[in-house]
């Protein structure tokens, strides 16, 4: 939130659903924060609905986080994306970066900053493409006895800037033969420098 734009509000919040323990974590979190008291900036509150365990830190009140309300698994953005995710992940990640970017100039349009300034930076965004980018979503979760990944980038309309960069074709198994059998872990990547220095030269 930007109510001024030299002190911007943070409102965070974390949800635990701890189902029968969620009063016991909530009687332990609040012993643990009288004994250690945290500092007054941070406005850290916990609090508890039903079997959900809510851990508010800044300007942010249970009330906005309530089970109650409506949930991410009800956007219909995060439904599209986790389709593209592993069914049953150990953690998931999800981020509305449409939302992300309007926060950046909503603020940006709010603070003091020069005029060059209030145009030079969403400019400079706009060059690096990056606001074609929707959303970013992440699942990690056990794959019988190994760990497998899944990430997925939602962009919109044609790839300009730096996300023409993404326009490779798909890694072959030819690197394979380059990692050794007893190797923990290895990562193959390809990327093309002259068309990242023409697309730099171009901001």
């Amino acid at each position: 939130d930007f109510p001024t734009p030299q002190a911007p509000k943070i409102n965070v919040a974390l949800l635990c659903d701890a189902g029968p323990d969620a009063a016991t974590l909530e009687q332990l979190f609040k012993k643990l924060a009288a004994k250690s008291p945290a500092p007054p900036a941070p406005k850290l509150a916990v609090s508890r609905d039903k079997d959900v365990l809510i851990l508010t830190i800044g300007n942010a009140t249970p009330e906005m986080f309530a089970p109650a309300k409506a949930r991410i698994n009800t956007v219909p953005a995060y439904l599209a994306a986790m389709k593209s995710m592993r069914p049953d992940p150990a953690l998931t990640l999800y981020a509305d970066l449409e939302k992300i970017f309007a926060t950046v100039n909503d603020g940006l349009a709010k603070s003091p900053a020069p005029p060059e300034v209030k145009q030079r930076v969403p400019a400079t965004i706009a060059a690096l493409g990056v606001t074609s980018l929707t959303q970013f979503a992440y699942a990690g979760g056990f794959d019988k006895k190994e760990w497998a990944e899944d990430a997925f980038v939602g962009i919109k309309g044609p790839r300009v800037g730096l996300l023409t960069l993404l326009d490779t074709p798909p890694i072959s198994d030819d690197p394979l033969r380059l990692v050794p059998k007893d190797a923990v872990a290895f990562t193959v990547g390809k990327a093309d420098l002259t068309k990242l220095l023409a697309e730099v030269r171009k901001i």
